[in-house]
């Protein structure tokens, strides 16, 4: 998931202009290069190293991809995106919804070529005495030879919670390598995500943040919560990916000096096969389940248990692989006409193992069982073709055109498919340099298994569902530095999405699909200023939802920081000094359901407009960079209404340590 912190999409290529002098290159462009897999055909794309100063303050790996975080509390805990658009699909286990944000996909891969080994390290460590957060992040990769590297990674969060019951322990760890030869590239991967937490079931009475005055002012961790450590969930995935490539092609002469002349291969078909596998289970637990019962009691739920009356032990698994093969044409030989078709067939196979009730007890046994279990496999599985028309050789215009239709699907009522066009296009209008862009896709997709059904101790459902149709346009215009003042960048976002027959969690946390169709609309501003040393940089989405019953958004969401930034002093040392904010208008935050991990929509009270701010100091000294950050630093004259989502706070304001080192010399 994001725990190439160094190589995410979100980070900034190039190293501040304090290091080094001004003849000297950036370590990316000399000695590492570093890409990812974009699409099913192994077409590859650049991704820059993260070496920059801004940004470093981000600790939770969530806030780095999106701006406005609806989360339990603890980093690393289950949490959601307040900006549908943000709201990426990572896995097709339903049960990784919730961690999403923090899941390492096979597609978030990055892959290296370094001529020297490269070895990042970042650690963070804050919060409340006894009760801190840590976080541990890395990557080691070196070259055997020029074509052949290998690497691995590791992410580990460890987080014991401001609030009672909240601890989380979480790791994505695993080992990449790729071989880019002049016919042949593959590039592979393994990759484990652990996601493991208590559950609180919230706080039983949010006065004791709101008005802490009249509650006898408590302590964060002294705070009556539902579950006291009674509960906990665990999710986890094994996966593994392969791209392989065979070029067939010729060799052309290129022009290298006036006086000589070098031979180059160009690839002009390509065959193409690539792999998923991926392994996933959840599992659920209540030590004493009938001290969990105030819970469901107070929230309106049935608080009866069908399997056993003493304790809960839920648990399914899920199993997936995708196999594609194809063949390509390849852009690179037509010099008049530089674009790429490709076609594909693809099979997609998924296994499910879910429990159910054989046999219903009168009274219970020996074991508390009310129930005898069995265990129910299914399969389902889809297969169809696909093709794709792309250019990206070039800046001035590049394009990516694709689709797929599934001959056989899921559930045979309907077929599954997916069409879509990007559209990039990087030019000067007079002295102004100018990013357009342009994306929009239609897709129609089955229900999930577990959508449709579920068996645990205390929540079942049997449902029947349509395919789910998504239409979404999305517009960008970015102007990087104004020609009139280079101290001033601006980037636009527009975007439209359409859904019929969507699938959510309703007031009583069940699945529940709206027939009707629905329109969100998102409205984003990026803008970076600067005057003299002093910078102001605001990130701003506004949404507005056609039906906030069914998907209940903040209108407003905005991340903004205010600092200080001097680039010389000694030479060699960038440090900022400032203030960042984050706000969201009030909305309807949805609820959290302990026993499934999903959060489901409620109409009882609207949660937000609190800005939550933090005080930081961050520094970059040549290959390494650190920060002192202080958070929530107006807690103490706010007027308290940090409560986030029902039951579920903001953490208090405590003092966060990060170090970051470049080990590659």
């Amino acid at each position: 998931m994001v725990l190439f912190l160094p190589w995410t999409a979100f980070a900034q290529e190039g190293q501040s202009g304090s290091q080094g002098s001004k003849s000297k290159k950036p370590l990316t462009d000399r000695r590492i290069q570093t890409w990812s897999i974009t699409d099913v055909t192994g077409s590859v794309e650049r991704v820059p190293l993260d070496t920059l100063i801004d940004g470093f303050i981000v600790t939770d790996p969530a806030l780095k991809r999106t701006i406005a975080l609806q989360s339990l509390g603890s980093m690393g805990a289950p949490s959601q995106s307040m900006i549908f658009l943000d709201r990426k699909k990572r896995s097709d286990f339903l049960f990784f919804r919730p961690y999403e944000l923090y899941y390492f996909a096979p597609e978030d891969m990055v892959f290296y070529n370094t001529k020297v080994p490269y070895t990042y390290l970042n650690y963070y460590s804050g919060g409340l005495s006894n009760r801190d957060e840590r976080r541990l992040n890395g990557v080691f990769t070196v070259n055997v030879n020029p074509k052949l590297n290998f690497g691995m990674y590791g992410d580990w969060v460890n987080t014991y919670g401001s609030y009672p019951s909240q601890s989380v322990r979480n790791y994505n760890s695993g080992f990449f390598g790729s071989y880019m030869g002049k016919h042949n590239e593959l590039m592979a991967s393994i990759s484990f995500n652990s996601f493991e937490n208590y559950e609180s079931g919230g706080l039983r009475d949010e006065r004791v943040v709101t008005n802490p005055h009249s509650m006898g002012d408590l302590e964060p961790q002294t705070l009556p919560v539902y579950f006291e450590e009674n509960a906990w969930s665990k999710v986890f995935s094994w996966s593994s990916s392969l791209n392989y490539k065979y070029h067939i092609g010729m060799e052309r002469d290129v022009q290298v000096t006036e006086d000589s002349v070098a031979k180059e291969f160009v690839p002009v078909t390509s065959f193409f096969y690539s792999f998923r596998s991926e392994v996933d289970y959840k599992k659920y637990y209540e030590r004493e389940a009938f001290k969990c019962d105030s819970f469901f009691i107070y929230k309106g739920f049935d608080d009866a248990k069908v399997v056993n009356n003493v304790k809960t032990e839920d648990s399914t698994r899920f199993w997936q692989m995708k196999h594609t093969a194809g063949i390509m044409l390849n852009e690179e030989f037509n010099s008049l006409l530089r674009f790429g078709l490709s076609a594909y067939f693809t099979v997609d196979m998924k296994h499910y193992t879910s429990p159910y009730s054989m046999d219903s007890y009168g009274v219970p046994d020996s074991l508390n069982r009310l129930c005898e279990l069995g265990y129910e496999d299914v399969n389902r599985y889809k297969y169809g073709i696909g093709a794709r028309l792309s250019k990206h050789l070039g800046k001035a215009f590049t394009y990516d055109i694709y689709g797929e239709y599934f001959l056989y699907d899921e559930k045979e009522s309907q077929k599954s498919f997916n069409l879509g066009a990007r559209l990039n296009s990087d030019f000067k209008l007079g002295k102004q340099d100018v990013s357009l862009g342009a994306e929009a896709w239609v897709e129609s997709a089955a229900p999930d298994y577990y959508e449709e059904h579920y068996f645990s101790n205390r929540m079942i459902w049997d449902r029947e569902f349509e395919h789910t149709q998504r239409r979404n346009l999305v517009g960008t215009l970015t102007f990087p530095k104004f020609c009139f003042y280079e101290g001033l960048g601006l980037g636009f976002k527009a975007g439209l999405s359409n859904v019929d027959n969507y699938i959510y969690f309703s007031e009583n946390a069940e699945p529940a699909q709206w027939d009707d169709n629905i329109e969100i609309l998102n409205l984003s501003l990026d803008e970076k200023f600067r005057l003299w040393y002093f910078h102001l940089d605001n990130e701003v989405t506004y949404q507005k939802c056609s039906d906030e019953k069914v998907i209940p958004l903040p209108e407003l969401s905005s991340y903004s920081k205010f600092y200080f930034q001097y680039d010389k002093m000694f030479g060699v040392l960038t440090f900022q000094l400032g203030v960042d904010m984050r706000y969201n208008t009030k909305y309807y935050a949805p609820a959290y359901m302990p026993v499934t991990g999903q959060f489901y929509n409620q109409r009882v009270q609207r949660y937000g407009d609190y800005p939550y701010m933090d005080v930081f100091l961050n520094c970059h000294l040549k290959r390494a960079r650190f920060f002192i950050q202080y958070n929530h630093l107006n807690l103490e004259w706010s007027n308290h209404h940090y409560v986030s989502m029902p039951g579920y706070a903001l953490n208090p304001s405590f003092l966060k340590l990060g170090v970051s080192a470049n080990l590659s010399f």
